[in-house]
């Protein structure tokens, strides 16, 4: 479940290069070329996997992408809440579909792992204008420990959701994965002074 949070607070500069090959604005070498100039020198190199890997599902198309409108979070309990604001949207045959990365290379979840995660993701993010969006995640991490990154795509559509008593199990280990960082000497990001709960960022 720490990985669970690895993914949380990863934000690699490759969202807005990524953006850019969805709207067909940029190409796919001209995104990786960027994000070799910015950033980290030591998450350049994974910027660029990650890049290639992602655009696979633009090849050939171009999308109207959006910034998500408003910030969302997700209460695990009444101390903490976690922010679970993607970076944009794309539209694809006509239906909104919002973007959500997993970027970390060691961080392949479990199967369940997977259900607890678009289970979150679908309560913060599927209410309002977006209750017919769907919920798309790229993951490139690479599976059981491999070397190798692989682009594996979930959907809130493709994923059969979770009972009640199973999310409530996943968030209880999501808070105990927390305060198990915490133990370690994980520090959350800063948040604006108007957000007294504790929070922690996914994007």
């Amino acid at each position: 479940w720490s990985r669970f949070y690895r993914i949380a607070t990863h934000r690699g500069i490759f969202r807005d290069a990524l953006r850019l090959v969805f709207e067909g604005r940029s190409n796919v070498e001209a995104a990786v070329s960027a994000s070799d100039r910015m950033g980290s020198p030591i998450g350049r190199p994974h910027n660029g996997s990650v890049i290639r890997l992602v655009s696979d599902y633009v090849l050939g198309k171009s999308f109207e992408c959006y910034a998500f409108p408003y910030p969302t979070y997700f209460e695990l309990n009444q101390n903490l809440r976690v922010k679970m604001s993607p970076p944009f949207y794309f539209v694809e045959n006509g239906r909104a579909k919002i973007f959500w990365l997993n970027g970390r290379k060691t961080c392949d979840l479990s199967q369940y792992g997977r259900k607890v995660l678009v289970a979150l993701l679908s309560r913060a993010l599927l209410t309002s204008d977006f209750k017919g969006a769907e919920i798309v995640v790229f993951d490139t991490s690479a599976p059981g420990g491999s070397k190798q990154r692989q682009l594996r795509i979930m959907t809130s559509d493709s994923v059969s959701p979770l009972s009640d008593a199973e999310l409530k199990r996943g968030i209880e280990a999501s808070v105990e994965a927390y305060n198990y960082l915490l133990a370690t000497g994980y520090s959350p990001r800063p948040q604006p002074q108007q957000e007294d709960e504790q929070s922690l960022r996914l994007f």
